[in-house]
């Protein structure tokens, strides 16, 4: 044994490369072939074999044995040792007169050394993610390849290894298909299970393996039967002829995956069914073999030039076969239940085939056109229809992958870069859509390599085409690398170029803005006040920011907002302080290639992540568990800047940063399991890919599946093709902005998410005009039930309360559809009612009071009897402790029949029953029964009608009796166009910090006129009386100054003439004299009914100076009398409403105002009128105590709070 230590020692000291690529691949294959087992080593429970000592523990409970466990544990690792020395013992025999004899190349031998390496890390990157990825036995296989097929003397004879895998790959990954059925159902579809313990080993990847070993093996016999034993030269001819000629055999998985999508886009367009996947694979490879032959014929002979044909042409094709994989469109797309992200890029692509408009120009999607790009072009390939375009979406992911591995090609190898590229499983740090900055990156490399003209267009051409992609994208990329153009010119003490540089600029975007223009103007548009519009839009931080980032005191939080972006900071100033200041160390970044175009790519991301910042601060935050909007290309930037200065192990490195913020992404997530595999193993299991080897079927002219809201969005769309002409449109208040494509209606608005895309009052007003220039007569609002009735804590009616108040003041309520209410312009409501009524679109009224032709046999009883009365009602009894009954709408949909679409108000009355009831409601696309789906009441004589305002026909109602026996008298079915019965809900509005920033951060120029009032009040309540109605229907605000010894909670109602609460806001008022303005005028009631009073409450006291209602022009204003008081709001048992009926005393908040009036008063007088004789009063701590000669308890209406009362 020590003999053959020496003589390895002897060997690694003669040819140390050739000893770490043995050492490396040892260590990589004992690691590939025990990896399954490390990753569950510890999930093994061994059981108690000797209990002789009677050792109680948990683990005695499950019978577990903890020796054996540690044991295991030390095996396993002993076990990688042992392997990694016998592997290693092994290829050092094998190849120990190849090693002496220097037969090895060196340039191969790196390459197994750095395969050997990328294998490792995948393993580690495994034990996150608790997987074998099929990727490691790849790259295992090619290392061994590598090794085994390395010879000194014969040139490049490491690329016959990449041709075969490239050709290899693509036949395996077709064949794994082929055989996908038997292998679901077979030996290969079996989970390996070890003692109870599943093995994270899957056999279809052993399957997958066998077959490209299979290919490989016939690829690599071809190419050895092919060179022959000719002299280098010839060999070398040979070799390039050959790889040039076989080009098509690397992209047979792209276009096969093209010829599937081109039947299913024949399927849809013509009916024809094609159902032959394995035919088609058959045709395409052997037609790509052909073309491989006649290419052969054709350059055989010739001198083909060494262009590396491999890294050039078949690596990119295979990362794009593999891509095509992933992306491959489904055969048809499930309609959503969701209606405004949808809208964002759906709508924007509809009006595009509906009626010519142009996006951007027209239509303004948030996300710009990566969402679009691809619906365009399915929908000029299929046809257009709703939901189904964005099938295509998927096809990014081709540009993603590629975009990386262009990338990785300029830091690495290019061979090295493929391997990663294809089986590296944690790249989605690298592989998000940040990746597309590189399209601009690589532009920029190639500025700096030509200095062209041609170059620099090229350079804004891609930023103007990454904008336009997305703007989030575009503009750090356009900061960033202007920024590092300069640097590095200054670096290498170029010239600037500047006018080349601004020219080109010019000519670019000046083309761009012209284009622009005269498209605005082709489509009649205002071309600035379009540019002003798209760019006040676009500027949404405040608009959609949210105050809580999360957690900040976690660990993952410090890491991300303060560590990584600092550290950054000092990479990027050390880089550049010392290109600066050491001339030599610049001369050797400038002067190396690899190194520059590393250090210019590190600049550039690094730059780009600053820029980009505000997405991770604004809304994308750790709050929503999201760290890569944050990051966005600090992972790549860290990465380039490894590659500045070579190193040995800037590969380990590089791996070792890639985990590292991988998990460091995940730090709030429990568990990476599953999170990450590698582009490989992505494309083995495609489902999208796999189903075209499914059975096909007729598409009938469609690929979009019935979505379960159909009826009720069908219904929606009839009501608007009874009232509206076929070029009206309406204006969408409820965030179900893709109705406009699912009812063939037009947008009004240029925004296509209305209204929560809006950007403050510019975009407030410019909605306005356009909703009024189209006429808008129906308008969709939210109810309380819809999920964007508020947003971020915000009602969606303050947030835009130019457009509401426009609503409310011009519009009132007719249907109820679900989550959302249909207003209509008051000025028609009328005649929408009668074209409604007369369109048969909802229900017609009609009762049921004689239940003697209801088939009671058929109603469904649960513990209850039912029966026909003698007075034609229908009479339950209970009969135990869950007592209902069901099946009521079948039995009368038997003798009557109706529209079940429509919206419906149903009254269930019942003859004088006293008791508790319940009824359950089921609606369409419902299931069970739930407590939000119904109705509780307490029936007697006085109530004796359970209503239910449905926003569509039930498919039944469940009755629980509770009482002992009640008896239904009716069932009535009514029209629910009435606007009283869908009122909206009474506001009650959190608004926190929204008056005081209101109050003292805007509209100055109209606060400064409220006057202040007579005497400043120091109580914990005001009320406004609203006598008349004149002047207030009008945009108005509410202003008040007052002044708090600290913060408290303060209370706005407004009450309507019968004293009904019309709203109610909720506010914090700060420490201190401040100023608050509330928006009133947000509120459908302030319009549409009489309010008479408003009042505030505080917590506690405070100092109030102003107390005023005002226009928000200013024109007109109403403050509180200070010269009339209330009572106070205390109802106990000694109180009502301030009222003490057994002192016979009233009782009033002490003041100074209060006392001073109170000192020289006689009599209190009451808004109806009606006076009192003050006997006396007496302070008694923050109350005053008011004696009155008159019995209080005759007086109690009027003078108990909130009346106003008048101290005379």
């Amino acid at each position: 044994m020590k003999k053959f230590l020496e003589t390895i020692r002897e060997y690694s000291e003669k040819n140390p490369k050739a000893f770490k690529a043995l050492a490396a691949l040892s260590f990589f294959g004992s690691l590939f072939v025990l990896s399954p087992l490390l990753n569950v080593v510890l999930q093994f429970r061994p059981a108690i074999k000797d209990f002789s000592q009677h050792v109680i523990s948990n683990g005695t409970i499950y019978n577990y044995d903890v020796s054996s466990r540690i044991k295991t544990y030390y095996g396993s690792i002993i076990s990688v040792i042992a392997v990694s020395g016998l592997l290693f013992s092994g290829l050092f025999i094998y190849f120990r007169k190849k090693i002496a004899d220097s037969v090895f190349s060196q340039k191969s031998l790196e390459l197994v050394f750095n395969l050997s390496l990328v294998g490792m890390m995948s393993v580690f990157a495994g034990f996150f993610l608790i997987n074998a990825d099929v990727a490691v036995y790849i790259v295992f296989f090619l290392a061994v390849y590598t090794l085994f097929h390395t010879k000194a003397d014969r040139a490049n004879s490491d690329e016959d290894g990449f041709w075969i895998l490239s050709v290899s790959i693509p036949f395996a990954m077709l064949l794994f298909e082929w055989f996908q059925k038997k292998i679901q159902t077979g030996f290969f579809s079996v989970d390996l299970v070890v003692s109870n313990v599943t093995i994270p080993f899957s056999t279809k990847n052993i399957f997958f393996f066998l077959l490209f070993v299979l290919v490989n093996m016939a690829a690599s016999i071809f190419l050895r039967w092919f060179l022959g034993k000719e002299n280098d030269s010839q060999i070398a001819l040979k070799r390039m002829t050959l790889f040039a000629a076989t080009i098509p055999l690397a992209g047979i998985v792209a276009v096969q995956s093209l010829g599937l999508e081109f039947f299913n886009i024949l399927n849809v367009r013509t009916g024809y069914v094609f159902d032959s996947p394995k035919l088609l694979f058959a045709v395409v490879a052997v037609v790509a073999i052909g073309i491989s032959l006649w290419r052969y014929f054709k350059l055989r002979g010739k001198e083909v030039v060494q262009t590396n044909v491999i890294a050039r042409y078949f690596f990119p094709l295979l990362i794009v076969s593999l891509a095509f994989m992933i992306a491959q469109p489904w055969r048809v797309a499930g309609a959503q239940d969701e209606f405004f992200e949808s809208a964002n890029h759906g709508i924007s692509v509809d009006h595009f085939f509906r009626y010519g408009s142009i996006p951007i120009i027209e239509t303004f999607d948030a996300h710009m056109l990566s969402n679009e790009i691809f619906g365009f072009v399915y929908s000029f390939l299929n046809g257009y229809e709703p939901w189904s375009p964005f099938l295509y979406n998927s096809y990014a992911d081709i540009f993603n992958y590629l975009l990386l591995f262009f990338l990785l090609r300029k830091l690495l190898d290019p061979k090295i870069a493929l391997v990663v590229c294809l089986c590296f499983p944690m790249l989605d740090i690298l592989n998000n859509y940040f990746i597309f900055t590189v399209f601009v990156a690589l532009a920029l490399l190639r500025l700096f390599k030509t200095r062209s003209t041609r170059a620099f267009y090229v350079y804004w051409i891609s930023i103007l085409l990454l904008s336009l992609y997305r703007l989030d994208l575009g503009f750090p990329s356009v900061i960033a690398g202007t920024a590092a153009y300069f640097i590095f010119n200054y670096i290498g003490k170029n010239t600037y170029e500047l006018k080349k540089f601004v020219v080109t600029a010019a000519v670019t975007f000046g083309s761009a803005l012209l284009l622009f223009a005269v498209l605005c103007l082709v489509k009649g548009i205002n071309p600035l006040e379009r540019l002003h519009e798209f760019v006040v839009v676009s500027m949404s931080n405040q608009n959609w920011t949210f105050e809580n980032m999360g957690d900040q005191s976690t660990t993952v939080f410090r890491i991300v907002y303060y560590v990584l972006p600092l550290a950054l900071i000092f990479l990027l100033a050390g880089l550049c302080l010392r290109t600066f200041l050491d001339r030599k160390y610049a001369n050797e970044i400038m002067s190396n290639e690899r190194s520059r175009e590393a250090a210019i790519l590190f600049v550039f991301f690094a730059l780009a992540f600053y820029f980009n910042i505000p997405r991770g601060i604004v809304r994308h935050t750790l709050l929503m568990n999201i760290i890569v909007t944050f990051t966005s290309t600090i992972p790549i930037a860290v990465c380039c800047f490894i590659f500045i200065k070579k190193r040995t192990y800037n590969l380990m490195l590089f791996l070792f940063l890639i985990i590292g913020f991988s998990f460091l992404v995940k730090l709030n997530e429990t568990s990476l399991k599953g999170k990450s595999q590698s582009l490989l193993a992505a494309a083995i299991g495609s489902q999208s890919f796999n189903e075209k080897f499914q059975e096909a079927y007729p598409f009938n002219g469609t690929r979009t599946k019935p979505q379960t809201d159909e009826k009720e969005i069908q219904y929606f769309k009839s009501l608007l093709d009874a009232v509206l002409k076929p070029d009206e449109t309406y204006f969408d208040f409820s965030s179900h902005n893709y109705y406009f494509a699912l009812t063939g209606r037009k947008n009004p608005l240029y925004v296509n998410q209305t209204p929560l895309m809006l950007n403050g009052d510019f975009s407030q007003q410019r909605a306005l005009e356009e909703i009024k220039g189209k006429n808008i007569s129906v308008v969709l609002m939210s109810d309380s039930t819809n999920m964007w009735r508020t947003i971020d804590e915000v009602s969606v009616d303050l947030k835009y309360y130019m457009l509401s108040e426009y609503v409310y003041h011009n519009f009132k309520p007719i249907l109820k559809l679900k989550d959302i209410i249909m207003f209509v312009r008051k000025d028609k409501w009328e005649t929408y009612k009668k074209q409604l009524n007369t369109s048969k679109t909802i229900l017609t009224d009609f009762m049921i009071s004689d239940f003697s032709k209801i088939n009671v046999g058929k109603l469904n009883n649960n513990q209850i009897s039912v029966a026909p009365s003698e007075r034609k009602g229908l009479v339950l009894t209970s009969a135990g402790s869950d007592p209902f009954i069901t099946g009521i709408i079948p039995a009368i949909s038997e003798t009557t029949a109706f529209e079940k679409n429509a919206p419906v108000n149903i009254d269930i009355k019942f003859f004088d029953s006293n008791g508790p009831v319940q009824v359950f409601y089921l609606l369409p696309g419902q299931e069970t029964y739930t407590e939000e789906n119904s109705v509780r009441k307490t029936l007697s004589a006085a109530e004796n009608t359970v209503s239910l305002n449905l926003s569509a026909f039930p498919k039944d109602i469940r009755i629980d009796c509770d009482a002992p026996k009640v008896e239904i008298s009716a069932i009535h079915f009514s029209n629910p166009v009435n606007p009283n019965s869908i009122l909206p809900e009474v506001p009650n509005q959190q608004l926190k910090n929204i008056p005081r920033v209101w109050g003292e951060k805007a509209d100055s120029n109209v606060f400064d006129k409220v006057k202040k009032l007579e005497y400043q009040l120091l109580q914990p309540e005001i009320i406004l009386s609203l006598d008349t109605q004149s002047n207030l229907k009008q945009p108005m605000y509410l202003f008040t100054e007052f002044k708090s010894d600290e913060v408290i909670n303060v209370r706005v109602n407004l009450y309507d003439k019968t004293n009904v609460k019309r709203g109610e806001y909720t506010f914090l008022a700060e420490k201190g004299l401040h100023q608050y303005a509330l928006r009133l005028s947000t509120n459908y009631y302030w319009w549409n009914s009489a309010i008479a009073k408003i009042t505030l409450s505080a917590d506690k006291a405070i100092a109030i100076d102003k107390f005023a209602i005002i226009s928000s022009n200013g024109s007109f204003q109403k403050s509180s009398d200070s010269s009339t008081f209330t009572l106070s709001n205390i109802t106990d048992e000694y109180w009502e409403g301030g009222v003490g009926l057994k002192m016979n005393v009233l009782l009033m908040g002490k003041s100074p105002v209060v006392l001073k009036v109170l000192a020289n008063a006689k009599t209190l007088e009451f808004s109806d009128g009606s006076i009192m004789h003050i006997k006396k009063y007496t302070e008694a701590g923050d109350y005053i105590h008011i004696e009155m000669e008159e019995q209080v308890g005759l007086f109690k209406a009027s003078a108990a709070y909130p009346n106003n009362i008048k101290i005379k």
